[in-house]
This record gives C-alpha cells, structure tokens and sequence, in this order.
C-alpha cells in the first residue's frame, strides 16, 4: 500500500511542478508558489528557502517523498528547447519527462542518503556513484542545516495515511488538530534548537 501511495503522490508532485501548463521555472508552478508562502517560516531552522519548504509540502503526503521531490526541485535539465514545438513533439517531450520523473522519484525514495556523504572528504568511489541531487544539496546544505532538515522531517506531522488513523483514533477533529499543531511546533522548535544552538557553539 505505501508503494501505492508513493507512487501517486510521485504523479502529483509531477503535475504540480508542471502546472500552470508550461511554466519554465519550477519557482513560479503551484507547488514552487506553495514553498514560497511557507519558506520564511522555516528561515530560522536553517532551511529558509522555496525548494527545502516545497519538498515539505509533499512530505505531508508521504515522507519517502521528501527526497524524489528534491530530486524534481534541485535537479535541472540542462537540455531544454527554446523554440516552439509542435504539438505531436511536445505530447512525446512531456511523456518523456513524465516517465523520467517517476522513474527518478522511485529511484530517490530507495536510494539511501547518508549523513556521512555530506562530509567535506569523500573516496574516489563515492565520487563516481555520487547523484547530481547530492552535489546540489551539498551547495544547498551545510551540515548544521542538514541536521536541522532531517530532525524536522522525522518529527513533523505524519503523512496522511496516518493523519487518517489519527482522526479516527481521537473521533474529532478538534482533537486531530491539536495533536497537529503540537507536532509541527515540536519539529519547529527542536529544530530551531539543532541550528540556531549549532551557530552558537560555533558549529556552522
């Protein structure tokens, strides 16, 4: 069921970061307006900008998809057309994209990303297998807000399979959004805690 899930919110982070229909910059799709909306709110916790606060968004849904929606974010094509295509070229370019981009959301979802590969040093091997996600987010990231990002993922609101249980176990609404509301505020401030405390020590 979670394989299920993941792939459906695959699809629709897809739409949402292609939508209004031929937007160029992801920045200014549904979901890149979203993260904007949500961004300075996360500027305290070290990660303060629309790709992190997108990716966010997603995770709402369903967690494993934090990565592949950093993986559609921060992962630029680099061979885009600039003059009109035709119809028929331009059905064939989206399914292509389209087909890609579930491929490299489930292909992110299983890869692991550990903390270890942040460091400042890594081995010829590590270097060859290394993914262009993990470049960007290291140019992205310094590791007191990588720290502060991954706190934050783990401890904010589930997703929504289990918001669902959740609303049913307590029977009311009232009760759900409370319960909400606490884990967001405990996401926030522990991660608050990791970066601004990590500042102060000196730490990055």
């Amino acid at each position: 069921k979670a394989g299920t899930y993941i792939l459906a919110v695959s699809i629709l982070v897809w739409f949402l970061l292609n939508l209004p229909w031929g937007v160029e910059n992801k920045k200014d799709s549904y979901l890149g307006k979203m993260g904007q909306v949500i961004a300075p709110a996360l500027e305290p916790i070290g990660f303060g900008n629309w790709e992190a606060a997108s990716s966010l968004v997603s995770g709402l849904i369903a967690k494993e998809i934090v990565v592949g929606t950093m993986g559609e974010i921060y992962v630029q094509k680099k061979d885009e057309k600039k003059e009109q295509p035709a119809l028929a070229d331009d059905l064939k370019e989206v399914g292509t994209s389209f087909a890609k981009a579930v491929k490299d959301s489930a292909s992110n979802v299983i890869s692991t990303f550990g903390i270890a590969s942040m460091s400042s040093e890594e081995s010829a091997e590590e270097k060859e297998e290394r993914s262009p996600l993990r470049d960007v987010i290291k140019s992205k990231f310094t590791p007191l807000s990588a720290y502060a990002f991954i706190t934050f993922v783990l401890l904010y609101m589930p997703c929504v399979v289990v918001a669902i249980a959740m609303r049913q176990e307590f029977g009311t609404w009232k009760w759900f959004g409370i319960a909400f509301a606490y884990q967001m505020a405990l996401a926030w401030v522990v991660a608050f805690a990791i970066y601004q405390g990590g500042r102060l020590l000196g730490l990055g």
